[in-house]
């Protein structure tokens, strides 16, 4: 059996090749100038759900082969590999660890040198060990902030367990996962067809140096071509992208060379649990987040409400001007405490994310085709969702291909939408009332949240563990049916 996907685009380190034929990374102090500006927009791009690039390949069970190409990336020589191996080693990310049993949770483990999902669970000391550029996240606070800059708490969620983990880390684990030689360069996705008797699909795709198109075929299309997903479109168009009436500031500070700095020191003593919690502050009408990745790095989002401003290049990340940003640092100095002002005013280069959503969807697949990830359910970020979300969908569908095989992929389809179709539903509206309610916008069953005259019943409802289906994980990735 062969299928074709849809991926995000990557980066990849630099690399200079010896005499000696043999390939290593290029030093940074090598980098010319066009491999530091790369690495610069890579740094920018990571933090944000806004590629505009598609990727294709072949994944899934033993005689299902995998093939990947973006903008940038193409494979020809194609070697084996499973779904579930694909994202074996990123399936942790956001994920929840039961406190109430030991030593138990989501697992990964060795399969032919790739790590790999298993049914069988380890703990979460086990798991740090073997992803251990994740930072151990067990708290979510959500506090409030006034004209005093004074902070109070409004509700605490204890034991959460999660990992957090900068983009680069992320997707730097899944291509070490991946085979050797399985991606190649300079093409760009351009369409795909499927076949009369719907027993194939065709994707096409652009050399960028030769302008040569490739055509690859397959018995299966997997689109995670991301929240603007273009083969989404092609079965759905008049389905549109959602505006939640808000935009986000957001930027990741490096503490690694300077951790002594008082910048750092008064952030940590502004909030003493930052190493093992992710902080909500809430002011009237707006809402920060910002928690401690690996290597002393400190990432921040700030949501503004604010019309819909125009979408340009197919991209939901806005260009910001110098002027944006020292406005940007004076509103931060009159809403957050100084500390985390001044964290906000020496990140170099933030950046702007418009937040958009979309209505559940009534199906998954069409034919052969199925969508996943942001393509199959975009999300606001106010779950901690939208990656947890694709990590699952890769999981579920890779063990519904292996429990049907080729012959049946019909029903390993019909078998994958019935497992996530409810579940993604109802997360994408339960973010989506999150989101508003943080930023004090309108909802029809509820005052307007205030968090000066916030009750206890309604800080409550600011718990992330109020998320639908948040406990059952492990039993979503033992049994997709």
């Amino acid at each position: 059996m062969r299928g074709l996907g849809c991926l995000p685009k990557r980066w990849v380190h630099p690399v200079v090749t010896r005499d000696n034929r043999i390939v290593e990374k290029k030093s940074k102090s090598l980098w010319n100038d066009l491999e530091k500006a790369s690495a610069k927009h890579n740094s920018i791009t990571f933090n944000c759900n806004s590629w505009k690039t598609h990727c294709v390949f072949e994944g899934g069970e033993e005689d299902f082969k995998v093939l990947a190409f973006t903008s940038v990336e193409v494979s020809k020589d194609v070697d084996a590999i499973k779904v579930e191996e694909l994202i074996g080693s990123l399936q942790t990310f956001e994920m929840k660890i039961d406190p109430q049993q030991k030593h138990k949770g989501i697992a990964l483990k060795e399969s032919k040198g790739i790590n790999a999902a298993s049914d069988c669970p380890i703990g979460a000391r086990s798991l740090n060990m073997r992803i251990p550029n994740l930072l151990r996240l067990i708290l979510i606070k959500n506090q409030a902030t006034d004209k005093e800059k004074r902070n109070w708490a409004l509700s605490r969620d204890e034991y959460f367990n999660f990992r957090a983990a900068h983009w680069v880390i992320l997707h730097e684990m899944l291509y070490r996962a991946l085979p050797p030689n399985i991606i190649m360069w300079s093409h760009h996705f351009l369409s795909f067809s499927i076949s009369n008797d719907k027993s194939s699909v065709t994707a096409k795709a652009k050399n960028l140096q030769t302008d040569e198109i490739t055509e690859i075929v397959g018995d299966l299309l997997i689109a995670a071509d991301g929240c603007m997903s273009a083969i989404r479109q092609r079965f759905l168009p008049d389905l549109k992208l959602r505006y939640s009436g808000y935009c986000a500031w957001r930027g990741v500070i490096d503490f690694l060379d300077n951790e002594n700095c008082d910048t750092l020191i008064n952030l940590h003593n502004s909030y003493p649990e930052l190493r093992r919690c992710i902080y909500f502050d809430l002011g009237v009408g707006t809402h920060s987040v910002f928690y401690e990745l690996k290597n002393k790095r400190i990432n921040w989002i700030w949501y503004i409400n604010q019309p819909e401003p125009e979408l340009k290049a197919n991209s939901m990340t806005m260009k910001v001007s110098s002027a944006m940003i020292q406005k940007m640092h004076e509103d931060a100095e009159k809403v957050w405490v100084p500390a985390l002002a001044k964290v906000m005013k020496e990140t170099k280069e933030p950046f702007i994310n418009m937040i958009y959503d979309m209505d559940p969807l009534e199906q998954l697949y069409f034919d052969n085709v199925v969508l996943v990830g942001d393509a199959a359910h975009p999300t606001t970020p106010h779950g901690l969702r939208s990656t947890n979300m694709s990590i699952l969908d890769a999981e579920v569908l890779g063990k519904c291909l292996k429990q049907w095989g080729g012959n049946n992929l019909s029903l390993a389809l019909k078998q994958f939408q019935s497992a996530r179709l409810p579940i993604v539903s109802k997360q994408v509206l339960h973010s989506r009332r999150m989101g508003r309610i943080k930023q004090g916008l309108a909802l029809p069953d509820r005052r307007t949240f205030c968090p000066k005259t916030a009750t206890p019943e309604e800080c409550q409802e600011l718990q992330q563990r109020n998320m639908p289906f948040f406990s059952d994980t492990a039993a979503v990735l033992v049994n997709p049916t």
